[in-house]
């Protein structure tokens, strides 16, 4: 999931990977534009039911006015998967 914070300061997004239950894998969190890229990185941890990718947060000034694809790719020892890719529109 990602959005433009209420008060438009900044972008966040979060995310898990279902049906993988496992600490200290890579989460990267894509926001694609055109030729424009922008990504964060976190430390991957683990609930009960998934792996957690928590929230990052990204200036909103980064950002481009118009629509954005958000994506969420997970790297471990054992898994590698990417998200489909979500609509986002920066006002």
């Amino acid at each position: 999931m990602a959005g433009v914070d209420v008060d438009g300061t900044n972008v966040s997004a979060s995310g898990y990977v279902s049906g993988v239950i496992e600490s200290g894998g890579e989460c990267t969190f894509i926001f694609a534009q055109g030729d424009s890229v922008l990504s964060a990185v976190s430390e991957s941890s683990l609930d009960r039911l998934s792996t957690s990718c928590g929230t990052i947060q990204i200036p909103s000034a980064d950002f481009s006015r118009g629509s954005w694809t958000a994506s969420l790719e997970y790297k471990s020892v054992t898994v590698a998967t990417t998200s489909q890719p979500m609509s986002l529109e920066i006002p």
